[in-house]
């Protein structure tokens, strides 16, 4: 019965694309010139970075950095530079650190499924740069957006250590092999290959969802720049950004492109399981990414009821100032609490 099903899957997708050959092939167009001029600079130089400095050790100066993120998430200080390191770099670069570690023994299953729920977010400069700054036309959008990811991140990795049963310590007794450079750029070029492999595929799929429900319910045809965005926010976050950032920068679809930026859509959810190992727990990681896309989506449409305009935003310092406080004193606080029970 589900070869069957298979086969009359495979078999609607041959004749839809032969129908829908001109749709699909410019929407592959799009993505692979999307690929080519923002996601390869922006995300190919963080993932060369991230993975020479989560393996060299360099991470080591900022010191009370690292206790201070391995306290309150309840990692290890090895995994504290896979994290710092994910703040900067675009995935599925968490993911590739997270298994290198794993792999060498450096941290245990328990503690490597929790890194790879919390260090696969989209970059910096993507976000910043490529949403913000050319989506929607303003730059303190694409900051805004990135700290909401960020900040739905840490909220998940705080909780996720504080149901930890253990705190795992950095074992010094077993050194990090630092990767050579030539190494990481090698492994990035496999990584960005993936990537761009992922964004094809789902751009294809999204074209042939597209038609084949404009062609099986017509009467949601004028609906159709609508179910684009909807079905790309499901498959994969560059296409769903440059979809849904043209409807306009309303608080709801600011916070509609705060989720995708945390969900990442099908695309990333198989680019950071791709990189793991199988005895990984995919269930997790999907439920977690849609905890982060529910909590973003709130942030970003509260966000948007601060009474500000796009390049004008006052109290806005003030905003960020009391998270980063709080996020402070409860590190503080949870590091006493450990410490007291370690004793």
């Amino acid at each position: 019965m589900k070869k069957a099903f298979r086969f009359l899957i495979c078999a609607y997708l041959v004749a839809i694309l032969m129908i829908e050959f001109v749709t699909v092939t410019s929407e592959i167009r799009a993505a692979l010139k999307m690929w080519a001029q923002i996601l390869l600079p922006s995300l190919f130089p963080y993932l060369v970075l991230s993975q020479y400095i989560s393996t060299s050790g360099v991470l080591s100066v900022f010191l009370p950095i690292e206790k201070l993120i391995s306290s309150l998430l309840g990692i290890s200080r090895c995994s504290s530079a896979v994290y710092i390191c994910s703040l900067f770099s675009g995935y599925p670069s968490g993911a590739v650190c997270t298994s290198e570690l794993y792999k060498g023994g450096y941290i245990e299953k328990e503690e490597a499924e929790r890194l790879a729920c919390t260090t696969n977010n989209a970059g910096p400069l993507f976000l910043i740069s490529a949403v913000g700054g050319c989506m929607l036309n303003c730059t303190k959008d694409g900051i805004a957006i990135y700290c909401i990811q960020t900040l739905s991140s840490l909220v998940t990795a705080i909780v996720m250590g504080a149901k930890a049963k253990k705190v795992l310590p950095y074992n010094h007794a077993k050194k990090q092999i630092a990767k050579p450079l030539t190494k990481c750029c090698q492994d990035s070029v496999n990584i960005m290959l993936g990537i761009g492999g992922y964004v094809v595929m789902a751009a294809a799929l999204g074209a042939i969802v597209c038609a084949s429900i404009e062609r099986l319910l017509p009467c949601l045809v004028m609906w159709s720049d609508e179910i684009r965005g909807g079905v790309y926010f499901c498959l994969e976050i560059s296409n769903a950004m440059n979809v849904i950032s043209s409807f306009g920068s309303s608080p709801l679809i600011f916070a509609i492109i705060c989720a995708s930026a945390s969900w990442g859509g099908l695309s990333v959810i198989m680019q950071i399981c791709a990189a793991l190992p199988d005895e990984f727990s995919r269930k997790k990681i999907i439920v977690t990414r849609a905890a982060q896309s529910l909590m973003s989506f709130a942030a970003g449409y509260a966000y948007k009821q601060l009474p500000h305009g796009c390049c004008a935003y006052s109290g806005n310092e003030a905003l960020i100032a009391s998270l980063v406080l709080c996020a402070i004193i409860f590190a503080a606080f949870v590091s006493t609490k450990r410490k007291s029970h370690l004793a």
